[in-house]
């Protein structure tokens, strides 16, 4: 299930509550997603690099060619969102 920005931000608030609530602490609201920006665009130019060979993959795979063609389809929509 895919998570927009929104769904994600509201959940790091909830579970900074809670752990608020637990532990009297609060943590950093950086640690939202456990990366910094500049780790994020690192791995996100690392799977931009990985993605022909990912459907490269697809291709080798003893899949029938339309679920070939649905993979390819589906990880360039799922690969489109981040960028």
């Amino acid at each position: 299930m895919p998570y927009s920005e929104e769904n994600l931000h509201e959940l790091a608030e909830q579970i900074i509550k809670s752990q608020t609530t637990v532990t009297g602490v609060q943590p950093k609201l950086s640690l939202h997603l456990a990366s910094e920006e500049k780790q994020q665009e690192n791995i996100f130019k690392k799977m931009e690099k990985a993605l022909p060979k990912w459907c490269e993959f697809i291709e080798w795979s003893f899949l029938s060619e339309e679920m070939k063609a649905a993979y390819v389809k589906l990880l360039r929509e799922r690969f489109g969102r981040l960028g």
